[in-house]
Formats: structure tokens, C-alpha cells, sequence
């Protein structure tokens, strides 16, 4: 439960603009969307409908999804070892110096996280030559949601956004991303610490102590989008993100 204890930080704002959206139904002939790239020093990330593998046991995802699989290659972890630890796909580069409030990265994930293979979101301001980390995403045994907070990168002109899967010697293991975007919202608020977010009118936020947060935005009819920061070490809490 995400309660009053932990919340870090919380935005609420009433507009949400996409910049991004990739669900990757539709690639060009480099295999990828537009835009898009990958390098690797093995197989590395790859577009396809059918994520079934030999050893790697995945949860099926809907159409198309991008994917890092450290079984390519026809791996066995002892011949035609397929070296993962660099597998990325960037992003077109993004532009964010016209965003003045929160933005964001929002995706869906299978990651189990298992034989040490570990994933990330790095950006990097020199197109490509150095990676910064993000966030670290963690295992688990289905498909999620996961928010990423790029706030930080905002007035910078020119950003790629790697996502890295990394086998860290491995096999057996990879990572399956899909419907990616990017969004940033305008006129907002931000809250610390606190149990009852006020907006105009009889809409409200209640983040109470033994609960999960609930929203009433009935009178205002707001569109809404909020995350909710809790440290990584309470609970195994990440970021969460939601809109409408």
C-alpha cells in the first residue's frame, strides 16, 4: 500500500500531453520504428509477435513487442554464447526544452529478473557516447506498468533514451518492452508529505495511513495525471504512475 508514511512527492495536473507513443506494429527495414535504433555485442533487442523461447519462460504480450532475449543465437550457455550485457534501443532523440513541469516515461514491461540478468533506463546527452541510469527495473513474474521520472532532463535540447538489457554473463534469461511513451504535464502542483491534495471545488486526493490512496474527482471532471515516489528499499515500492 502506497500510504501517508512514504509518499515522497506527488504532481496533479489537468492537461497531459503525449510526445511519444510506440506500440512497434509497424517497423521499417532496419527492423525497428522509425527513428529507433539498437546496438549490441550479440543478437540484442529485436521486433516480433512471437516471444516464446526454449529456455527464457515469458508471459505473451498483445502484437508486436521489442525484445532482449539472451537465449539468441541458439544459446545453450556453452557454445554460440550470445554476449547481452549491451543490448540497448534508443529512442529518437527527444526535445525537452520547452517542458516546464513534470515529464515522464511510461511503459510496459516482462521482466523476471532471473540468472543475474538486470535491466535499465539510461539517457545520455552526447548522442550516445556516455549513458547515465535512470532507473533500475525490477523483476517480477508478469507483465507491469512502469513510470520512469525524466523531470530531471527538462531544458535539455537533445536527449536519447536507452533502454539496456543486460545478461551480466548469463543465459536464460532477457526482457520484453512495449507500448512506450513519453508525456509531460503542464500546470501543475507539487506536494510533499501530505494527506489531503485540494483542488477547486469539491475534487480531492486522500492519501490515508492504512490504505492505498484513493482519488474523488467527481464534481470537477479534471483530467488527471499523477505518480507517487516511494523509496525502493520499503516493500519493494517503485514509482507508479496514472493517468485519465
Amino acid at each position: 500500500a502506497i500510504t501517508d508514511e512514504f509518499v515522497q512527492s506527488f504532481y496533479v495536473t489537468n492537461g497531459l500531453t503525449q510526445h511519444l507513443y510506440e506500440d512497434f506494429e509497424e517497423v521499417d527495414e532496419s527492423g525497428f520504428p522509425v527513428g529507433w535504433s539498437s546496438y549490441s555485442n550479440g543478437q540484442g533487442w529485436y521486433v516480433s509477435d512471437d516471444p516464446y523461447f526454449e529456455y527464457w519462460t515469458t508471459e505473451p504480450g498483445v502484437g508486436s513487442v521489442a525484445i532482449s532475449n539472451d537465449d539468441a543465437a541458439d544459446n545453450d550457455g556453452n557454445n554460440d554464447f550470445n554476449d547481452g550485457a549491451m543490448d540497448y534501443m534508443v529512442m529518437p532523440a527527444q526535445d525537452f526544452t520547452s517542458f516546464g513541469g513534470p515529464v515522464g516515461l511510461e511503459f510496459g514491461s516482462y521482466f523476471d529478473g532471473q540468472w543475474g540478468q538486470t535491466a535499465h533506463i539510461e539517457y545520455s546527452l552526447d548522442e550516445g557516447s556516455t549513458w547515465t541510469e535512470l532507473r533500475q527495473v525490477w523483476g517480477g513474474d508478469m507483465w507491469e506498468r512502469h513510470y520512469v521520472d525524466l523531470t530531471e532532463l527538462a531544458g535539455q535540447e537533445s536527449v536519447l533514451i536507452g533502454i539496456h538489457s543486460n545478461d551480466n554473463g548469463g543465459w536464460a534469461a532477457g526482457w520484453i518492452v512495449d507500448d512506450i511513451s513519453i508525456v509531460d504535464a503542464y500546470e501543475w502542483t507539487t506536494f510533499e508529505n501530505t494527506n489531503a491534495l485540494e483542488f477547486s471545488g469539491d475534487g480531492h486526493v486522500l492519501i490515508p495511513g492504512s490504505s492505498d490512496f484513493t482519488i474523488d474527482n467527481t464534481e470537477q471532471g479534471l483530467t488527471i495525471a499523477f505518480w507517487v515516489e516511494a523509496p525502493q528499499d520499503l516493500d519493494g515500492s517503485r514509482s507508479i504512475f496514472q493517468g485519465w
